[in-house]
Order: C-alpha cells, then sequence, then structure tokens
C-alpha cells in the first residue's frame, strides 16, 4: 500500500480538479457533463487518489447496460510509477464486480500493455455492445487508432 494516499469517492468539491487532472493527461473531457459523478444529481463515478488533500489520480467507471467503461484514468506525473494508477484500477474493477457487471471494456492510445497486467484483452472495435458503441467516449471523443479492450467478469 502507498502511504499517505487515500483512496475515495468523489465528492461535490472535486470537480475542477478532476478537470485539470484529465487536461494535463490529454485525455477527453468534452462529455463529463454527461457522466454520474460529475454531474449534481449523480451518484459518483470517479474515484480519487488524494495525497496531503491534493489529487493525485483518478479512475471513472460509466454503466453501459450491463457492462462497464473504465475510463479516465490519470495520474500526476509526479506521482507516476508508485501504484496510484493500479490501486484505482483495480478499485473500479472491484466495483463493476459488485454492481453485476459481466464486463469492462475501455479505450487507450497508449496503454494497452498496462491495461493487460489486470486482465484486460484487446478486442476489435466492432465486438463492442451497443451500450459501449453509444457512449461519447467510444463514438466520438477517442479515435479510430484507440485500442478497444474488454475485462469479462470471469477474468
Amino acid at each position: 500500500m502507498i502511504p499517505d494516499v487515500i483512496i475515495r469517492e468523489e465528492g461535490p468539491g472535486d470537480r475542477s480538479a478532476i478537470l485539470r487532472l484529465l487536461e494535463t493527461s490529454a485525455l477527453p473531457t468534452a462529455d463529463l457533463s454527461e457522466v454520474p459523478g460529475l454531474r449534481d444529481d449523480a451518484e459518483p463515478s470517479f474515484v480519487l487518489a488524494v495525497r496531503d488533500d491534493t489529487l493525485a489520480g483518478c479512475a471513472a467507471l460509466e454503466r453501459a447496460g450491463d457492462a462497464g467503461l473504465l475510463r479516465s484514468v490519470a495520474v500526476r506525473k509526479d506521482e507516476r510509477g508508485a501504484g496510484i494508477g493500479e490501486r484505482l484500477v483495480r478499485e473500479r474493477i472491484a466495483s463493476a464486480e459488485t454492481r453485476g457487471m459481466q464486463a469492462i471494456y475501455l479505450l487507450t492510445e497508449t496503454a494497452p500493455a498496462w491495461f493487460e497486467r489486470f486482465g484486460f484483452q484487446t478486442i476489435d472495435r466492432s465486438e463492442a455492445p451497443d451500450e459501449v458503441k453509444a457512449s461519447k467516449e467510444f463514438s466520438a471523443l477517442c479515435g479510430e487508432t484507440a485500442t478497444l479492450m474488454v475485462r469479462r467478469a470471469d477474468g
């Protein structure tokens, strides 16, 4: 475990810090007002890694039918390599399992090998379920060159 890093669900005052981290990590933010957790009326979908009251990392899980879409996994540059991203992804996987999601999908431009350690496998974009294809992350924000990966509930 990483000392001094707390993993917690997002709260009402976290929105601007999440957006700043995603922007500095070159991750999409255009649709985040639609993502549960960044809307005032929604359940949290982000978990945060916080050290000394400062956001060190984040990861989100969107429901897409009976599956989940893992997105917005980011760790502050000066915090990378300390296992924060791993803790965040493992927490989102556990959340998906608790919520009965049958699979978790993700799109990545740069990190397919990193996500393989969690049991994600590359699949063709045509294999995504319609609910995942309907997400703005899939249909508009991540280019055709983004790798689609899946982790099945039994995986």
